[in-house]
């Protein structure tokens, strides 16, 4: 992790001069590069460009004065383009902020909009110290509703959840109509249907936004529970009766199609070229990753019936010793989505060697910036005021300890600091 600092230091000149910095720092060549998962910020964009040629991702700090319209244009500011391809490197966009933004993309109905900004205007009247509500919260055990932002994800379904769950003590609060447009709301009953209904869609979503915040998360594992998510959705708003959950499930988006076989098959043509460019050893030799855990449930049967409905298994055998050829007349038969798919492609390791090659690189590409996200975190723990003259190296060291800390034990057997002393003895 690499400190910037100054007024341009995060500009795409910088970034890229420091990307490069990094990558000679541990001897990896740029055409090494296979893609970059990014929030499509305009100036990671155009340092991929940049390294074309030859994510500071920070959270918005919110407060309980955060202004709605502020609000609005920070929904509007991260609408971003999709999937961009620059020269050799592939910008992917981060997983978990393309379903931030399917939560986000419900606030373009205006009737929705309302209630969401009454939610988060109840919320600053809740929060603020002289209206005398955290001492009740506290007395009842009831968690005080934190204001939602943009930048983080599933924090408007939080909001509204702990407004729902305090419905009790909060339900003979006055209305407030006749101040500005960042106090007023209107304590009803219509509003706290909004909130049930809102839960009530939203919960499969915001469980799919936890799943995805799994350290170890591949792009196979996003799609399955996208899928999954959009299914308990449907089922959930067809099979209720309340209007207002149904026109609030309306606007959650669809899962993706399924007619991208032509790219894929180009894509990895593509890929085992440049793999075959920048590597001279055995494909038997690559890396394995470290296999996700099975599980099975009411979404899994029925992504498991969707499957089984759209994917044919193959008549027959059919030999193909050109690499270009398997990857074009690859038809995987259906599998559960309990299958762990590194552990299948791993079975394939000798039979397959090719193939499980271009495998280790799909599945090895982070669909989210969890991993990041989770280092901004430590870094704040680390780089307090009190300790803002730390040099970099020092810094870099405390985190590369608490970042891995998982590997410390293993990594100190390894060490031979008591060799010498147990063979005196």
């Amino acid at each position: 992790m690499v400190e910037l600092k100054g007024a341009s230091s995060s500009s795409s000149n910088n970034l890229a001069a420091e990307i490069l910095k990094i990558l000679s720092k541990y001897d990896v060549q740029i055409n090494q590069i296979i893609s970059i998962t990014s929030d499509n910020g305009a100036n990671m964009i155009k340092a991929t460009k940049i390294l074309s040629k030859f994510s500071m991702n920070e959270e918005h700090e919110v407060t309980d004065e955060d202004l709605n319209n502020t609000y609005l244009d920070n929904i509007n500011n991260l609408e971003s383009p999709s999937n961009l391809h620059v020269e050799n490197i592939q910008i992917c966009r981060c997983a978990a902020h393309t379903t931030q933004l399917c939560a986000l993309d419900v606030t373009k109905d205006s009737e929705i909009k309302k209630y969401l900004l009454y939610c988060r205007n109840f919320t600053k009247f809740i929060r603020k110290t002289s209206n005398g509500f955290r001492d009740a919260f506290e007395l009842r055990s009831l968690k005080l509703p934190k204001l939602d932002c943009t930048t983080r994800w599933g924090s408007t379904y939080k909001m509204i959840q702990s407004l729902l769950a305090a419905k009790e003590a909060l339900i003979e609060v006055e209305s407030i109509t006749n101040k500005s447009s960042e106090e007023n709301f209107e304590n009803n009953d219509s509003l706290w249907e909004f909130m049930e209904s809102y839960v009530t869609v939203f919960t499969p979503l915001q469980e799919a936004i936890v799943k995805f915040q799994a350290e170890n998360l591949h792009y196979g594992n996003f799609y399955a529970e996208w899928l999954k998510c959009k299914m308990i959705t449907s089922k959930l708003v067809q099979n209720n009766t309340n209007t207002l959950v149904k026109y609030i499930g309306e606007k959650v988006p669809s899962h993706p199609k399924w007619d991208k076989r032509e790219k894929a098959v180009t894509y990895l043509s593509n890929l085992w070229k440049k793999y075959c460019c920048v590597t001279s050893k055995d494909v038997a030799d690559t890396t394995v990753l470290t296999p996700q855990g099975s599980f099975e449930n009411e979404a899994d049967e029925m992504l498991n019936s969707f499957l089984a409905d759209i994917l044919e298994s193959p008549n027959g055998e059919i030999v193909h010793n050109d690499v270009y050829s398997k990857i074009k007349n690859l038809h995987l038969s259906f599998m559960r989505s309990g299958t762990n798919v590194l552990e299948f492609w791993k079975e394939r390791k000798y039979s397959e060697p090719e193939l499980y090659a271009l495998s280790c690189v799909c599945f090895g590409i982070p669909p989210t910036q969890v991993t990041v996200e989770r280092a901004f975190s430590t870094l704040k723990l680390i780089l307090t005021d009190s300790r803002n003259r730390m040099n970099h190296e020092t810094l870099e060291d405390i985190l590369l300890v608490k970042l891995n800390s998982a590997f410390i034990n293993e990594a100190i057997n390894k060490l031979s600091l008591f060799e010498d002393q147990n063979q005196e003895h």
